[in-house]
């Protein structure tokens, strides 16, 4: 299995995060469980990490990763990885209008053009199954071209 870390922040009603929860070498059951979970709200933000390093796990440029955002109804996924910086899926909508993935309370809020977006939860979790197992950008989904590291 390429991933060698599952990260998950949590927030407080309040918008207070919590210790984030780490599990070295997960299985799939367990990732696809924690992205099941995401709410957009209490559990908003996932990281799969390919190193079990914790001095790898920064978001950055350099750190390889699938960031999994949102949950509930909306979904933003992208992967640092294969010299690419935050390459980011394209969703079925082509419009550029703003959604709102998780509220300003946690990190001061996130929200991305809504050609970035999916609420399709079978997508988000064969995207990210196949990172999982290769390492690279599932080629049964669209994405950007992002910018290269």
């Amino acid at each position: 299995m390429h991933v060698r870390a599952l990260e998950t922040w949590s927030y407080l009603p309040d918008g207070r995060r919590r210790k984030p929860e780490k599990v070295v070498d997960p299985s799939w059951p367990s990732i696809e469980s924690a992205i099941r979970r995401l709410d957009g709200r209490e559990y908003p933000i996932l990281f799969l990490w390919a190193s079990d390093d914790p001095a790898r796990h920064m978001v950055d440029e350099f750190s390889e990763r699938l960031e999994v955002l949102g949950g509930a109804s909306f979904y933003w996924l992208a992967g640092t990885f294969g010299g690419y910086f935050q390459r980011r899926l394209l969703g079925p909508t082509a419009g550029s209008e703003e959604v709102e993935l998780y509220g300003r309370r946690i990190e001061m809020g996130f929200g991305a053009p809504a050609r970035n977006v999916t609420a399709d939860t079978e997508l988000v979790l064969r995207a990210a199954r196949y990172y999982v197992e290769h390492g690279e950008f599932d080629p049964s989904a669209s994405w950007e071209q992002g910018r290269l590291v």
